[in-house]
């Protein structure tokens, strides 16, 4: 009996380890259709806002009615989101730019 009181305090930590072990192999993700990579999304004002579109579209469809919004709510925050999103990248864009022809400029 007292065996067993000494070893039970190792079965339990080792219990935890081989679970941890054990872990399967995760399956690859596929991007979802309608996505456009983020690599795209870096080009013209056009082309941000063409994948905006597609970032919009992607937002609707992750809406649920167990959420604490309604549906109409949850279009105006991904609305809100994606035009935040659209801006940014834009004006980054324009700074990137902006940056590369000031440092053309000052070169002899």
């Amino acid at each position: 009996m007292r065996i067993w009181h000494l070893a039970l305090p190792f079965v339990i930590m080792a219990c935890p380890l081989a679970a941890h072990a054990q872990s399967a192999a995760q399956p690859k993700s596929e991007p979802a259709t309608g996505t456009v990579p983020k690599a795209d999304c870096r080009g013209t004002p056009e082309t941000i806002r063409a994948c905006g579109e597609a970032w919009f579209k992607d937002c609707l469809k992750d809406w649920d009615s167990a959420t604490h919004m309604t549906k109409s709510d949850y279009a105006k925050t991904c609305r809100r989101v994606v035009d935040s999103r659209v801006k940014a990248l834009t004006e980054q864009g324009r700074a990137d730019d902006g940056g590369k022809r000031k440092s053309a400029v000052g070169r002899p």
